[in-house]
């Protein structure tokens, strides 16, 4: 990985070169730093303005992509035109009336096995303080980050319980940071959701911003064809640059907006 900044000279002189860019951007960890839940992130009104510069821009097309729901990520985020919501780690895009491949829909078959797995959850991980499980719709969280170290153990054998237990069913359990997240396995990630998008906006130049686990899917669909971005150094990324934080994030998006 290289220090994006670093590289900006040879980035910009790309990025130049297309009349069309798709801006892909995670929320957590990447627009906003991660707080101990996730009700109490907050967005700052100097990311809040330079997104909305950037969506006034014909020459960009800005897609956040999270984890979150797309009406919890619209209340962060109150622009309403040229900025494209794909929640649920890509099952959903811009709320219910946006029209997705079949592949992405077959999550809605496992809702109500999610619902039943969510209830058991809830009751056995109640036990434990600190601990948050969050029903997002099509998929679920389990927030660890404040549970302490001597309840650590426990936590670890009921994540192993249920994942053996439901390891015939069609769930995809994923690690995140602090996190474990739950989601159909329907063979559809935020990699996925990339491509599709991309292919309503041919010859456009993919830049695409995350922090996380379920971000490597967009890197490892994109890294031949864009500019790919990890928040935090990991040599095990699939991403070609680096930022140092989201403050570093916000430098760089006023650089995208800076090139004329």
């Amino acid at each position: 990985m290289t220090e994006l900044m670093k590289a900006w000279p040879k980035i910009k002189k790309r990025i130049l070169k297309y009349p069309a860019k798709c801006l892909f951007l995670d929320f957590d960890g990447t627009l906003v730093r991660i707080a101990n839940t996730p009700d109490r992130v907050v967005l700052s009104d100097k990311t809040l303005q330079i997104l909305t510069l950037l969506s006034r821009r014909r020459d960009y097309h800005l897609i956040v992509i999270s984890g979150r729901s797309s009406f919890d990520l619209k209340k962060y985020i109150p622009i309403k035109k040229n900025l494209l919501f794909s929640g649920n780690h890509g099952f959903e895009l811009n709320g219910s009336h946006t029209v997705l491949p079949s592949r992405a829909h077959r999550a809605k078959k496992h809702h109500f096995l999610l619902q039943i797995l969510l209830q058991k959850l809830r009751f056995s991980f109640s036990h434990i303080p600190g601990v948050l499980v969050e029903d997002k719709g099509y998929t679920a969280s389990i927030h660890f980050r404040n549970i302490s170290p001597q309840t650590l153990p426990l936590f670890s054998e009921l994540i192993t319980f249920y994942r053996a237990k439901y390891r015939k069913h069609p769930l995809l359990w994923r690690l995140g940071k602090k996190v474990w997240e739950i989601r159909p396995n329907a063979h559809w990630d935020k990699g996925n959701t990339a491509l599709y998008i991309m292919k309503h906006h041919p010859g456009a130049l993919p830049i695409v911003i995350g922090d996380d686990s379920t971000d490597e899917d967009m890197f490892h669909a994109l890294k031949n064809t864009g500019i790919t971005i990890r928040v935090g150094y990991s040599k095990k990324s699939a991403a070609a640059y680096y930022l140092e934080s989201q403050t570093e994030v916000i430098k760089f998006l006023e650089k995208l907006y800076a090139i004329a």
